[in-house]
C-alpha cells in the first residue's frame, strides 16, 4: 500500500474530522430539543412545578366553575389552559450552552410576569437535566462513531 493510504493513515484523516462544535450542535436535534421541552411539559401536568419542585400556582374556585370541575380549586396549575404559551416553547443552541424560551404572553397579561419566576418555570430540573445529559452522550458517542467509522 502507498504511504498515506493505508487503513491507520485513512483512521488518522478522519480523526482530524472530529470536531466538539460540531459534536455539541448534533447532539442537540430536533429529538433532544423536543425531549427537554417534554420534560418541562410532563412535570407541569403531574406535577404543576417550577424546575425548584415549587408549586406553580393554584386553580382557583371561578376555575373550578370555568373548566366544569375538571380543573379543582387549590389543584396546582398544570398549564394545560395555556395551550398557545405551551406550543410556543423551543430551545436555542449556542456554543456553550442552550437557552430554554417561550411567549409569556397572554393577551394584556404577560404570564412570567404573574408568576414572577421566567427561568424556573421553563427551567429543567435535576433530574431532567441528567436525562438530557444522557441523550446528549449518546448523541456524542453516534457523531464520534459516525465521523472514525462511518457508522450508524
Amino acid at each position: 500500500m502507498p504511504i498515506g493510504q493505508t487503513p491507520i493513515d485513512e483512521f488518522i484523516k478522519r480523526g482530524k474530522l472530529l470536531s466538539e462544535d460540531v459534536a455539541w450542535f448534533n447532539a442537540f436535534d430536533t429529538y433532544t430539543k423536543k425531549q427537554i421541552i417534554q420534560l418541562i411539559q410532563t412535570r407541569w401536568t403531574d406535577e404543576g412545578t417550577d424546575e425548584d419542585g415549587k408549586i406553580i400556582g393554584l386553580y382557583s374556585l371561578s376555575t373550578e366553575f370555568i373548566t366544569k370541575g375538571r380543573k379543582k380549586e387549590g389543584d396546582p396549575y398544570d398549564l394545560n389552559m395555556f395551550g398557545d404559551f405551551r406550543r410556543s416553547m423551543y430551545v436555542l443552541v449556542f456554543l456553550n450552552e442552550i437557552f430554554i424560551g417561550a411567549d409569556g404572553q397572554k393577551g394584556d397579561e404577560n404570564l412570567f410576569t404573574k408568576w414572577n419566576a421566567k427561568e424556573k418555570i421553563i427551567g429543567l430540573t435535576d433530574e431532567d437535566f441528567e436525562k438530557v445529559k444522557e441523550t446528549v452522550k449518546e448523541k456524542y458517542f453516534e457523531y464520534i462513531d459516525r465521523t472514525l467509522f462511518g457508522a450508524i
